[in-house]
């Protein structure tokens, strides 16, 4: 399953966003994480201003490369200054229900897709430590 566009509203204008494959390369390199070190400080809420305005970034340019919506990237600066639009940082990510918090966590979110593993049965626990002796001899 391809990672899913949403559509974010900032001053009355819609914008695209995807955490796609192209999305998810700037943000490693715009931030020096990598998507798992990005994941763990979100998870932890170790984030931060700055990263969670880097994410918005890299899913704008995520769409923008896509649908070729304009000609020129967006810069960091400029999703700033969109977010103010909507309140600010604090106004849009300490509150989960803001509309814009909301639509950019859905795209996130659909850029990984939970896997069921299909090599172990539904009833083992992948943590169990291994029989010492599972064939029976010696």
């Amino acid at each position: 399953m391809a990672a899913q566009e949403q559509t974010v509203v900032f001053g009355g204008r819609a914008y695209s966003i995807v955490y796609n494959s192209n999305a998810l390369f700037r943000l490693e390199k715009e931030t020096g994480y990598s998507i798992q070190q990005i994941g763990f400080l979100l998870l932890n809420g170790r984030g931060g201003y700055a990263l969670m305005q880097q994410i918005l970034w890299a899913g704008l340019e995520g769409a923008r490369i896509r649908n070729i919506t304009r000609p020129n990237p967006f810069t960091v600066e400029e999703v700033g200054d969109l977010l103010d639009t909507e309140g600010g940082p604090a106004m849009i990510w300490e509150n989960d229900k803001h509309p814009v918090a909301i639509s950019i966590m859905d795209a996130w979110i659909s850029a990984f897709p939970k896997k069921e593993r299909k090599d172990l049965p539904k009833d083992t626990d992948p943590n169990a430590p291994a029989a010492a002796n599972p064939t029976g001899t010696t």
